[in-house]
């Protein structure tokens, strides 16, 4: 269905549209939204047709965190001249790269890491992947490059070895500090001690543990032909860029890439129309796991408080302007409210109950979520609650499950609601 087409359907026939819609997956990836993608898109739709009526028909669809890519390639086509793919990990960045621009030789490289893969090369990927320069000088304590003088990995190699780890992890987490091997168990007695490597059970683990290799090879073969297609049959551009330069240069402005140079404005890209779609690391505020969880290193509260700051128009002038954007997370407001609530409930935990009094002490020092995300529920701007992971579950009362996750938007007329009739909270 066109965007314009779209607009004028009924009701009816935009749900029965979206929910005919087949979700499309670059690379498995963790916290992709496979449960709640289509209230996301709906949202996402939507917005699209607010700035047509608004004399904005967005020209391009921005996904600023895109993993496993699954909003950027699911897109309708057609609803934009241009698609941004961008992710700040190197490996992800190459991946899609590679099967826009050498498809046949990123599936050869998969081929030749499928001839030797194994539980010691998948923890080694998950370190030098990430990184294209000074791949071979990693940090293991701390999970960064020593210098980035010499390049080692190329996009070929670092997306090949991409797709493996995500293939090949326990809930497809790339994170290395948080990543597990996940292609057989770990053989083991009645006792739960680890088998001989001679015994029944080992060769039967390593047997499965080949047959999953064979089968991510397979995969690889047929989807990434398709992948390839696709990116090139619509206008996608692949970026590797921190998300505040991204927001840079799809504003025309002058922006520095992850190599530290200053690249020019193109300006062109000033008068587009955008659709932004940030759907970043889940605020750590949420996370019962705080600094263990995986991405923790890479998104720190306080850079989720600073995007919230630059999505609610505070830096305007070093950023330019984000006039229609969705952003996808949890919602720390509300995990404040457990933590106030719940705080001296002694039938939850120590563990949990001292979680809650660092969220508390915390948010008492500097007051940064309620100020800011509050800034972010008031009109221009509005919150919808999309769910969870249990979007769509049934409950005994017969109503849907609404979980914990959230978008906040601005676009939308007031009085908005989305297609469950979820008010949007301005």
């Amino acid at each position: 269905m066109r965007l314009a087409n779209y607009e004028l359907a009924k009701e009816v026939d935009k749900i029965e549209w979206l929910n005919s819609i087949k979700m499309s997956v670059g690379l498995p990836y963790f916290g992709g939204k496979s449960v709640i993608g289509r209230y996301i898109f709906n949202n996402i739709f939507n917005l699209s047709v607010e700035m047509k009526k608004k004399g904005d028909k967005p020209d391009i669809f921005i996904d600023a965190f895109s993993g496993g890519g699954k909003m950027a390639l699911s897109v309708p086509r057609g609803w934009y001249e241009t698609i941004v793919i961008n992710d700040m990990d190197y490996g992800v960045y190459s991946f899609y790269k590679s099967c826009k621009e050498n498809y046949l030789a990123l599936i050869e490289m998969i081929e030749k890491i499928g001839d030797f893969m194994s539980k010691d090369v998948f923890y080694l990927a998950a370190y030098i992947r990430r990184f294209g320069m000074g791949a071979d000088k990693w940090n293991d304590g701390k999970n960064d490059i020593i210098d980035k003088e010499e390049e080692v990995l190329d996009t070929i190699a670092a997306g090949a070895l991409t797709y493996w780890v995500t293939s090949s992890a326990f809930n497809n987490i790339t994170a290395p500090d948080s990543t597990t091997y996940n292609l057989y168990r770990i053989p083991r007695d009645e006792n739960g001690n680890p088998l001989d490597d001679n015994s029944e059970g080992y060769i039967e683990n390593k047997r499965e543990e080949q047959d999953n290799i064979k089968r991510i090879i397979t995969k690889a073969k047929k989807n990434i032909p398709k992948l390839h297609q696709q990116l090139n049959q619509m206008d996608y551009r692949i970026e590797n860029l921190d998300y505040r330069e991204l927001i840079k240069k799809y504003n025309g402005l002058e922006y520095v890439n992850l190599q530290g140079e200053e690249q020019k404005a193109e300006v062109a890209l000033k008068s587009k129309n955008k659709l932004w779609y940030f759907d970043p690391p889940y605020h750590p505020l949420c996370l019962y796991v705080g600094e263990d969880a995986p991405y923790a290193d890479t998104f720190s509260e306080d850079m989720a408080n600073e995007m919230v700051k630059i999505l609610a128009g505070e830096e305007t002038e070093k950023y330019g302007d984000i006039r229609y954007f969705i952003k996808s997370d949890y919602d720390p407001k509300y995990i404040l409210e457990v933590a106030k609530r719940d705080i001296d409930d002694k039938s939850i935990k120590q563990q949990r109950r001292d979680w809650y009094k660092n969220i508390l002490e915390r948010e008492k020092k500097n007051h940064e979520v309620s100020n800011i995300f509050a800034k972010l529920e008031e009109y221009p701007f509005c919150k919808i609650c999309v769910g969870g992971f249990d979007k769509g579950s049934t409950q005994a009362d017969g109503k849907k499950g609404t979980g914990q996750e959230y978008i906040w938007c601005k676009g939308f007329s007031e009085g908005y609601a989305d297609i469950e009739g979820v008010q949007a909270k301005i």
